[in-house]
């Protein structure tokens, strides 16, 4: 009997300190009375911090929605109700994708007014939602888990520049670098401003995750989609929403589903966008897998046409394959399959595109080898490379994946050799290719096969630190194709200061600069450097040498910034593509562009602009040599107005060039220095383009010798001739007249015509009052029966004289006043036929000008 008592007495023992240790269940309902804290008990009705085993209800439109600090680490409740009948918002602050989470052990509800969020980021990835739940979880209609503008503020891993059209999942409009992983996106978007890109949300459910309402981290603002990432044992829901898409050309992000059992039916999204119907974002990626099986499958849709990509960069570049059931490119999604990532099938449908390195007009080929850069830079460091060693002569190589995925990013330096590959192949990524400033020994990178640009690929230079010239691209190569987004990248990696026409704030080389007139290097073989004030640098210097095909539907750019633009020398049989070519500045003048082909496809831009910084900066050269050329073409083309430079041909050296057409255009002032000369040769065209100021200027001691046609509207300055314009027999001096209204078109003087055509009905021209105009060859001037060529004085009554010493001048549907062509050969107004000679008008004060009878005689008409 006192056995029994003593036992009872244990255990009554033990059960009072059970339940002594032992804490209840308990609601705790937010108030929010003082602050949004979570953490201050003030802020609860129970005037409690929920526990680990507390269900938390939020349903009240509180003075302060409540905010999560989770920087301590998790936190743990047993249940969450949010937003079931008014409006409520939970704020995650500065979670993460691993363990600042909220877990939740039993279930989550988020009502018709519930909105779970993260707090917005500023330019560092601090703030993200990771909801950990051991029970089921049900998101109703209206219900939001919503983290969109919640992304970088202005920036993104993408690119640090700040620029619209961001990448995440594709390919934005403006930027083509995709980061973040396709199986496991914890990501959130880059921006332009404001936060506009997506957060990112990863769920973690034990049960089931109910969706009808909306989880989104989409872009609603400038930039990329974010991330969502779901591991639940069933995916359910009709009317629900999952997206990630993207905004003002912006792509979309990412999203990837984890399940046992899906029967989810609603809305799955990751479309890229438009801005202004000038540049789209690729659609980001989806991939799903069924926890029962080996493999997932990946697959993209898009809502705009785009010409970015989708590009697929396996997270683990230098580690196991990733291997997919199948990639599916639906609708008009466009996807590019990088390295190490295979499929069973890969699909299309709609306008879906699937690009991989194998295709025809990529490599051909998978690659042999391609780089993974855990060792170090060093493209000679066989480390660097998933085949262990060196690429051999032999060998297609790939550079692929960029700074999101790569440890380091290949550097290949040439000295004193050549380095050979088969072909190379870049793509989301950069490769730097540096030779020397050797045009002797001309050490270069040589393909024996081609180089693909693929999208995002580019190759550069190092940049040439201070003035003096170290690296360039040297290159050679059966065909090329730079594909939409890839590139060569040679802005500003030229000189950091100084330079033949470095200077304060502006800096010269193609074109002069307000306090730096000086040009320098060769219009038809540019190999030189741009010249800068400070960094970050002119444009670099690239020569590639395309044996077969060169297609440039991406850009080949060597802009300069607070310095000039650089050179690009390209050598191909046919120049294809409808790409971008560039060699401007945003602080100088433009750099020099020479192309060489046999045919011409192109159909893209090509431009040397000058800055409009500091009073404007003069346009560099654009030379193109056709094979049918002997000489090849000379344009000069500005967008900005400075009266007192120029593209002169050179300022260090006296130079001669002979072109068989040269275009000056927009605000292009083309000159001939002292000292220099500039050729026309015979069948050869120079156009001056009507503009208030562009022009072809000689200057005194300079000459130009013209065997061919100079054509012009006849804009007053539009030719200026201080030192020689030699006009060969048989050339012509052609005025087509200005076509803006009510302006008048002027006839240059300064010089000997060979021959002098107007062919401008309807215009009116002036000339130099008291001046003498010499023809040694044919005047003629053309107008219509109802569209007269005016003929005026720069002053009235005071004559303009013309001397004809070879034929008589010829005139038809003219009216002329105040000419004297008493010092040769007379004029003679046509035509013969039906007296066509009335339609002209002597409006007075002429010497011989005959208007068809003279004193009753028909004079004979040549």
């Amino acid at each position: 009997m006192k056995i029994m008592k003593s036992k009872y007495a244990i255990y009554t023992f033990l059960l009072l300190f059970a339940l002594a240790s032992y804490t209840f269940a308990a609601d705790r309902n937010w108030s929010g009375s003082v602050s949004g804290d979570w953490h201050d008990p003030l802020n609860w009705t129970e005037s409690s911090i929920p526990e680990a085993n507390d269900n938390v209800i939020i349903d009240g439109a509180s003075e302060h929605q409540p905010v999560l600090d989770l920087s301590d680490g998790p936190v743990t409740i047993a249940s969450l109700s949010i937003g079931a009948s008014k409006a409520s918002t939970l704020t995650f602050s500065y979670g993460d994708v691993a363990t600042k989470r909220l877990i939740v052990t039993g279930d989550v509800y988020v009502g018709p007014n519930g909105t779970l969020t993260h707090a917005v980021n500023d330019d560092e990835e601090t703030h993200r939602l990771f909801l950990d739940v051991g029970g089921d979880m049900e998101i109703a209609n209206k219900g939001f888990i919503n983290t969109e503008k919640k992304a970088y503020f202005n920036t993104g891993p993408d690119s640090k520049a700040r620029m619209i059209g961001r990448s995440h999942g594709g390919h934005g409009g403006y930027v083509a670098n995709v980061y973040g992983s396709i199986t496991h996106p914890v990501s959130i978007g880059s921006s332009y401003n404001a936060n506009g890109g997506g957060g990112a949300i990863r769920l973690l459910v034990g049960g089931t995750l109910l969706i009808n309402g909306t989880i989104t981290s989409s872009s609603s603002g400038w930039g990329s989609g974010g991330s969502i990432l779901i591991d639940a044992d069933t995916i359910a829901g009709i009317t629900g929403t999952i997206k990630v898409n993207g905004s003002h050309s912006g792509s979309g992000g990412r999203i990837a589903l984890y399940y046992n059992s899906k029967t989810y039916t609603g809305n799955l999204t990751t479309h890229g966008s438009t801005y202004l119907s000038v540049s789209t974002g690729a659609g980001g990626t989806i991939f799903e897998k069924n926890k029962n099986e080996n493999h997932g499958k990946l697959w993209v849709s898009n809502s705009v046409t785009s010409q970015n990509l989708t590009y697929l960069v396996n997270p683990n570049i230098d580690g196991e394959t990733l291997h997919l059931k199948s990639i599916t490119a639906y609708d008009r999604a466009r996807i590019f399959v990088g390295v190490n990532i295979t499929a069973d099938n890969y699909i299309t449908e709609g306008t879906g595109i699937i690009k991989r390195w194998s295709d025809p007009d990529m490599l051909g080929s998978e690659p042999d080898t391609y780089w993974i850069g855990t060792a170090d830079t060093n493209w000679n460091n066989g480390s660097n490379w998933s085949s262990g060693t060196v690429p051999r002569p032999d060998d297609a190589v790939v550079v692929e994946g960029g700074e999101n995925y790569l440890i380091n990013l290949p550097y290949l330096f040439i000295e004193d050799t050549n380095a050979e590959v088969k072909s190379l192949g870049v793509g989301n990524s950069m490769l730097r290719i540096n030779c020397p400033f050797d045009e002797e020994n001309n050490w270069r990178l040589i393909l024996s096969e081609d180089l693909i640009l693929a999208p995002g690929g580019l190759i550069a230079h190092n940049t040439n630190i201070g003035s003096a010239e170290q690296f360039r691209i040297n290159l050679e190569a059966k065909n090329m194709n730079v594909a939409f987004s890839g590139g060569v990248e040679l802005s500003q990696i030229g000189r950091t200061s100084g330079g033949p026409g470095g200077g304060k704030h502006t800096s010269s080389y193609g074109g002069q600069s307000p306090l730096v007139a000086i040009t320098y290097g060769s219009i038809t073989w540019p190999i030189n450097l741009g010249s800068a004030y400070i960094p970050p640098g002119s444009g670099g210097a690239a020569k590639l040498n395309i044996a077969g095909l060169a297609i440039i539907d991406g850009f080949m750019k060597s802009d300069g910034r607070w310095a000039s633009g650089g050179s690009i020398l390209l050598l191909c049989d046919t120049f294809s593509g409808s790409g971008e070519i560039t060699a401007g500045s945003g602080h100088g003048s433009g750099g020099r562009i020479a192309i060489y082909y046999r045919e011409k496809t192109f159909t893209g831009s090509i431009s040397a602009y000058g800055s409009s910084y500091n009073a404007g900066n003069a346009a560099g050269t654009i030379y193109e040599k056709p094979d049918h050329l002997e000489h090849g073409i000379l344009i000069i083309s500005n967008e900005v107005v400075n009266t007192s430079i120029f593209t002169s041909l050179n300022d260090l050296e006296a130079v001669n060039y002979t072109f068989d057409e040269i275009l000056v255009s927009g605000t292009g002032r083309l000159l001939v220095g002292g000292d220099d000369s500039l050729t026309l040769p015979e069948n050869g065209h120079l156009i001056i383009e009507e503009h208030n100021w562009a022009s072809v200027t000689v200057a005194e001691n300079g000459i130009f010798n013209n065997a061919g046609t100079i054509e012009l509207p006849g804009k007053e300055n539009s030719l200026n001739i201080v030192g020689n314009l030699n006009n060969f027999p048989g050339s012509l001096v052609l005025y087509t007249g200005v076509t803006a209204d009510e302006q008048d078109s002027y006839v240059a003087n300064g010089f000997d015509y060979y021959n002098l055509e107007i062919d401008a009905p309807g215009k009116s021209f002036l000339w130099n009052a008291g001046e003498t105009y010499n023809i040694h060859g044919q005047l003629t001037i053309a107008g219509e029966p109802d569209n007269r060529v005016v003929l005026r004085s720069t002053t009235d009554e005071e004559q303009w004289f013309l001397d004809l010493t070879g034929v008589p001048g010829y005139a038809e549907h003219v009216d002329v006043q105040d000419s004297n062509a008493n010092l040769g050969k007379y004029v003679l107004v046509g035509p013969k036929e039906n007296q066509g000679w009335l339609s002209s008008v002597d409006s007075g004060n002429n010497n011989k000008w005959f208007f068809g009878l003279y004193k009753g005689t028909i004079f004979k008409f040549y």
